[in-house]
């Protein structure tokens, strides 16, 4: 077993900050944001929670890790959800690339830019 999993209650902590305190806070927000001119909420995401990465870092948080990709996951479903009730509300998920890191010497070069999109 990996280090990173020997602490099941800082992984549970970061699974509930980026899913089911994310949702208390949208759903605290959410009837200003239905009375609002521009009815889109932006969620901040990272490219080491796509598959397509998992295995470049595989010592990199797990927790992390895998609560950005749940919560790319709700962010996507909860957008289908609004757009199929008609609320008018657009969620989006944005990576904005790789910084570079003079901790790992990384230079944000190898990672291509990616954007998802909830619509």
């Amino acid at each position: 077993m990996t280090r990173t999993l020997r602490n099941l209650d800082l992984f549970a902590q970061e699974l509930k900050f980026y899913t089911i305190d994310l949702i208390k806070l949208v759903r605290a927000f959410f009837p200003l944001i239905l009375k609002s001119k521009e009815k889109k909420v932006i969620f901040m995401t990272s490219i080491i929670s796509s598959k397509e990465y998992a295995g470049i870092w595989p010592d990199m948080s797990y927790g992390y890790c895998v609560s950005k990709a749940a919560m790319n996951m709700l962010v996507r479903k909860w957008g289908l959800t609004l757009e199929q009730e008609g609320k008018g509300v657009v969620m989006v998920l944005v990576h904005p690339g790789a910084p570079s890191l003079s901790q790992t010497g990384h230079r944000g070069k190898d990672l291509r830019r990616v954007s998802y999109v909830s619509l």
